[in-house]
């Protein structure tokens, strides 16, 4: 099994982590503070989910755009909308949790966190953009690209 450890002054983890509520928690094994550092160990599962399952799809759906695979993208693109949802909730604002679950239960739609370090946006991707516009109804939506 492999472990990682991160070190992180307390501050820190508390501001970071203490809104997590699935995902990293349930997979950690044990925090030990000491003074002001804590040192976090996760299991290889969480690690592994990242490895085979983020980055592999991640990397899949860049290959089906670049080849034009669509049917393939839009696959891998439900894997991975499911993936960030359940791995990544806390980089995801409240209120586009239950319009995250939605679009994957339906296929309407499937959305994937773009960005990092306080900015970002969310990129979504439809078959049918007419569906996914009357799904996302309250939403302004903006079509960047089409093919």
């Amino acid at each position: 099994m492999q472990v990682r450890i991160t070190k992180c002054n307390m501050l820190t983890k508390r501001n970071a982590f203490d809104n997590i509520s699935s995902g990293a928690y349930e997979q950690m094994d044990y925090i030990m503070a000491d003074d002001n550092l804590s040192w976090m160990i996760f299991a290889g599962s969480y690690m592994n989910e990242i490895k085979e399952n983020f980055i592999k799809t991640t990397d899949d759906c860049v290959e089906d755009f670049l080849n034009g695979n669509f049917n393939s993208l839009f696959t891998n693109m439900k894997i991975l909308s499911k993936v960030v949802l359940e791995n990544f909730k806390p980089m995801i604002p409240k209120d586009f949790h239950q319009l995250w679950k939605k679009g994957i239960e339906s296929d309407d739609y499937f959305l994937k966190l773009c960005g990092s370090g306080g900015g970002g946006y969310i990129l979504g991707f439809s078959k049918d953009f007419q569906k996914a516009k009357e799904s996302l109804s309250n939403y302004k939506l903006e079509v960047v690209y089409n093919f």
